[in-house]
């Protein structure tokens, strides 16, 4: 790829429409969905996002032995692979502000969701920015398409597809994002570390630092959760 790197300014601003749009949706499902709640937008944002990335990426990517080290470093992303994040970053800043107005959101979750959110943000315009880790970075966010079943199940809920949904998610989450995808950041993070790279682990890559600690955080509700089914 020979596009020029884009600017901090040229990054949030290629967000911002994004952003717009998002925050309409997202305050028009709490405001005129049955439940007032943002579950629909996001249903439809985290959805979106999740295909487009999951298509982006393995329709480039035809088969995991392809994925190395050496490409998920410094492959270079088109003007699409490039509105992917710009999509992200935008969707992260939209539902900020949700953390904190809704009454039924634990003190903790917002919190949490608020750091991962903030971070998340950083690191996607850094890696832009400098043109590093950019395939690594559409290679995580395909972790998204679950989340058409984790939101899909509250949706549904009272459905006889909620648990159905349930399950996908539940096969999506341990299966792709822990078994897959976190098992990849972390040998990729470990390689980054053996190569002296601390600048590109610590700063560019710290939302993945956080965001798989959480991963093994939420891994860890999931599990309880299962297991509360059975006593």
């Amino acid at each position: 790829m020979n596009n020029p790197l884009p600017s901090m300014k040229s990054i949030f601003a290629n967000a911002f429409p994004y952003y717009i749009v998002f925050s309409a949706l997202i305050f028009g499902s709490i405001r005129f969905s049955p439940n007032h709640t943002p579950l629909y937008a996001n249903f439809l944002i985290t959805g979106i996002l999740g295909i487009w990335a999951f298509v982006y990426f393995w329709r480039r990517t035809p088969v995991p032995y392809a994925i190395t080290f050496k490409n998920l470093e410094t492959v270079r992303l088109d003007n699409q692979g490039r509105h992917i994040i710009y999509y992200c970053i935008a969707y992260m800043l939209a539902d900020l502000p949700i953390l904190w107005i809704l009454e039924d959101t634990l003190l903790s979750d917002s919190i949490m969701y608020t750091v991962h959110h903030v971070i998340s943000v950083m690191s996607c315009s850094l890696t832009l920015n400098y043109g590093r880790s950019e395939w690594f970075m559409i290679y995580l966010i395909t972790c998204e398409i679950t989340n058409l079943f984790f939101n899909g199940q509250f949706l549904l809920e009272g459905s006889p597809y909620q648990f159905p949904c349930q399950l996908l998610f539940l096969i999506g989450f341990l299966g792709y994002r822990m078994a897959f995808l976190i098992r990849g950041a972390i040998h990729y993070m470990v390689h980054l570390f053996k190569q002296g790279k601390y600048f590109d682990l610590f700063v560019i890559n710290i939302g993945i630092v956080v965001g798989t600690q959480l991963h093994f955080y939420w891994t860890y509700l999931i599990l309880q959760k299962i297991a509360l089914l059975f006593l």
